[in-house]
């Protein structure tokens, strides 16, 4: 509804009118205006920009945990050709148990040094632009000493795809830059393997490519899909599905078409599964995985693994401006798996300066005009939103579009109500919220609920609701109130374990017993129920709490907890169970170790101090540690088959059950020491003994 400040005491705002003609100061309205005019010119950049060619060349290899000695020269060096961008991507890098623990790895230098080197042993001279890895995912990329002027806006991402983003060592990084006006991305992966596991590397790759994003100027997010070139190499993992005997004849025979044809990434792309809005060059060459290392010879281990093209370079460009001048791979011998290369020749925008400055000119002059006439005025489409059921970590997205109606230039915003500070609730998310439109311009406005670990404890304890007013601002103009509204779903994620233990039936559908009641259970119901479906179906599932579970079981799983209904009516996966069991434990508003013991437990100096510490936990706290626990040692005495170890758990566990309030990162010896701390009640040498 629109509103001009007559009536603004109905929605408890009474000095709003002197708020809204005063809500952008200078900075604020000269940021709005820098963004618009980049949004224009960026429409017409065709008027003022000329294509130049620009070179590639992208690597990938799976090094499995060898440092560098092997000669790089025939993977990375071209007689006659010297590309502008090199990208090399390296999977397993490190397999060391202190890179997984700590994220540090002394090969990470080594393998840099060793292709700095080898890039720069010739005439050509290059430099790093930036390196980003995560476990043993790592991606470098270098440009011709000479171009690195013609690079901006370098930014960096990262997506694991293990349980809390550190087990295991699959992962996604990227490297985003802008060569002169266009913008690049490069990918580098290593995905779920197994023959019979394309359904999580599928997923892996949905997750990577929803998990990295990068920012914008003006606070926008955008995704390694929003850029003019696109390249995604790794270790895949996608396998050949066909017999082993038959796949090494064709091999032989050199018939790439047949073997391409029963590739799983092929399949996956015919049917749209996965990387489907990626191309790839033709396959003819060998399959790179696996070998036996320091050899050419196909894999004479006992368990025989079926020759695959795991190591693939995949691409994307929003015009017809890219070539592949070469896909190959190359026969280094060091690893089980062989390098493989893509080499091409893309066009960037080079801007033409003086027909730049026409066009921005001109720009600047509409805007001129737009802004100089009279008052703003404008409409929306909709007052009312309603959200509808919303559940804890599911975002739920609606929109409203707002058109500039007037003769002159509009600038919106949505502004704080009066004795607020911010515009929204902490749950609320609006992209954009703040810009201008000129007459007859509309934009559509996303706003999102999300209630996650950080906002759902309010709900989940009855002292909020999906019941807001948001202010929509005209700059000198009137102003619209759109009115939000929803129901939360009540869950045990996202709530206090003091009052998950007075829920004798689900959170949903009953409600809590007495704080000081007798009736009161000794844990949650929903962490015994987790716990209890593992030790029925997952103690020896090899890998658990390490590989990921199935994305699509984790809301029904949450479900189940919430609303009381038997896991026995799913076919949960082990690794889904474990994983949510996992995330609960994360969500927590206060942790198993509660934060004000954070600083205090870790000061301790030995193990009988921090033994010490947990015993002055309140009963709650201390009988879910002690139970939490005791379940971990039950799987490390299935270590045999479920391959788990204490240091493993240790580093899981420790980061979801002792945390600091603050969401940054903690120190690297406060990371060992609360890892020390879990890994001691871990020990199956010593009687599990807390008090």
């Amino acid at each position: 509804m629109a509103n001009n400040g007559s009536n603004v005491a109905e929605v408890g705002a009474p000095t709003l009118e002197k708020t809204q003609n005063n809500y952008m100061n200078s900075s604020q309205s000269q940021n709005v205006k820098m963004n618009w005019i980049q949004h224009q010119l960026k429409s017409r950049e065709d008027e003022f920009t000329e294509n130049k060619e620009v070179t590639i060349f992208l690597a990938t290899w799976n090094v499995n945990g060898r440092k560098p000695g092997e000669d790089l020269s025939a993977l990375l060096l071209m007689e006659s050709d010297h590309p502008d961008i090199y990208a090399i991507g390296f999977q397993e890098l490190d397999l060391s148990a202190e890179n997984l623990l700590l994220g540090y790895s002394p090969l990470e230098e080594l393998w840099q040094k060793h292709i700095e080197s080898t890039l720069n042993s010739g005439e050509t001279k290059y430099v790093m632009l930036d390196t980003k890895r995560v476990v043993g995912v790592f991606l470098l990329v270098f440009v011709k000493e000479e171009c690195k002027k013609y690079i901006s806006d370098v930014q960096t991402g990262l997506a694991a795809v293990g349980i809390m983003g550190m087990m295991g060592n699959k992962a996604g990084v990227a490297v985003r830059f802008n060569f002169h006006e266009s913008s690049v991305c490069v990918v580098n992966s290593h995905l779920n393997a197994h023959t019979e596991g394309v359904l999580r590397r599928n997923q892996d790759f949905h997750d990577i490519s929803r998990r990295i994003l990068f920012n914008k100027s003006n606070g926008e997010m955008y995704t390694i899909f929003q850029h003019d070139y696109l390249f995604w190499i790794g270790d895949l993992n996608y396998r050949i599905a066909w017999n082993d005997a038959e796949v090494k004849q064709k091999i032989a025979e050199q018939d790439w078409e047949f073997l391409m044809h029963h590739d799983q990434l092929y399949q996956q792309i015919q049917n749209k599964a996965a990387f489907d809005k990626l191309s790839e060059g033709p396959l003819k060459f060998a399959p790179t995985y696996k070998y036996d290392v320091g050899t050419d010879t196909y894999d004479t281990s006992e368990k025989m693994r079926t020759p695959a093209w795991t190591d693939r370079v995949l691409f994307r460009a929003k015009q017809e401006n890219l070539f592949q001048k070469h896909y190959k791979r190359h026969e280094l011998t060091s690893s089980d798996h062989k390098p493989v290369s893509g080499y091409f020749e893309m066009k960037a925008k080079q801007v033409i300066a003086m027909k730049k400055r026409t066009v921005h000119q001109d720009i600047v002059r509409m805007l001129d005009r737009a802004e100089n006439e009279s008052q703003p005025c404008a409409t929306i489409d909709r007052e009312n939103l309603d959200f509808g059921v919303v559940k804890f970590g599911v975002p739920v997205a609606r929109q409203v579009v707002i058109k500039n109606s007037g003769k002159v230039l509009a600038k919106y915003q949505f502004i704080p109500k009066l004795e607020e500070r911010t515009p929204t609730k902490p749950w609320l998310f609006i992209n954009p919220s703040v810009g201008l439109l000129v007459p007859g311009e509309s934009v559509t406005l996303d706003l999102t609920v999300l209630v996650d670990k950080k906002t759902a404890v309010e709900f989940n304890v009855g002292n909020e609701k999906l019941d807001d007013i948001l202010i929509l601002a005209l700059e000198h103009g009137n102003s619209f109130y759109l009115t939000i509204t929803g129901q939360y779903q009540t869950s045990c994620f996202g709530s206090l374990l003091t009052h998950l233990v007075r829920f004798n039936g689900p959170v949903r559908t009953s409600s809590p017993l007495p704080i000081d009641s007798e009736s009161c259970l000794g844990i949650p119901k929903e962490l015994w129920r987790i716990v209890d479906f593992i030790f029925r179906k997952g103690m020896e599932t090899e890998n658990l709490f390490v590989e990921a579970g199935v994305e699509d079981e984790m809301d029904p799983i949450r479900e189940c907890l919430d609303n009381g209904e038997s896991f026995d009516n799913f076919n949960f996966s082990p690794y889904s169970m474990a994983e949510s069991l996992v995330r609960f434990l994360d969500s927590l508003a206060e942790p198993v170790i509660p934060f004000s013991m954070f600083e205090t437990l870790l000061e301790c100096n030995t193990f009988g101090q921090c033994k010490m510490m947990i015993n002055t936990l309140n009963q709650t706290h201390y009988n879910c540690f002690f139970y939490v626990i005791s379940f971990l040692r039950e799987l490390l005495h299935k270590s045999s088959q479920n391959k788990l170890d204490p240091q493993k758990l240790s580093a899981l566990f420790s980061s979801v059950m002792i945390k600091k309030k603050e969401s940054t990162g903690i120190p690297a010896h406060l990371g060992r020491r609360r890892f020390e701390c879990i890994e001691g009640f871990l020990n199956l040498e010593s009687e599990l003994s807390i008090g």
